[in-house]
């Protein structure tokens, strides 16, 4: 059971990183490189949190990669170049599942247009 979860680890700290810097990058290149740079990041972190909170590495390293994913899903949405085509032509519903920030981002938007 021990290695199971070594192996559900290191395939999280393979993939994460890979899946956060795809919402971000405009090109295979800038993805590789961010995907790098986050790697090392939730690696530095993950260390940093668990000698802090006397936690196992392993996993603080994987809790900051999801964070870091879970924040490029919002930022991604806007730093990718298309998200106003997709608004216009999916609606925010689609980009922003959470329906509060749908409403939210759609009166910003709106009002920004208006004046």
């Amino acid at each position: 059971s021990l290695q199971i979860i070594g192996l559900l680890l290191i395939t999280a700290m393979l993939i994460i990183p890979a899946a956060t810097s795809r919402r971000l990058a405009r090109s295979p290149q800038q993805m590789a490189l961010f995907a790098t740079l986050i790697g090392i990041f939730s690696v530095v972190l993950g260390i940093y949190l668990s000698v802090e909170v006397d936690a196992p590495s392993g996993p603080s390293i994987v809790i900051v990669s999801a964070a870091l994913f879970f924040l490029s899903y919002f930022f991604g949405t806007f730093l990718n170049k298309d998200w106003e085509y997709k608004v216009n032509n999916y609606g925010f519903k689609t980009i922003f599942p959470f329906a509060p920030l749908a409403r939210i981002f759609s009166k910003t938007l709106e009002a920004s247009d208006n004046g």
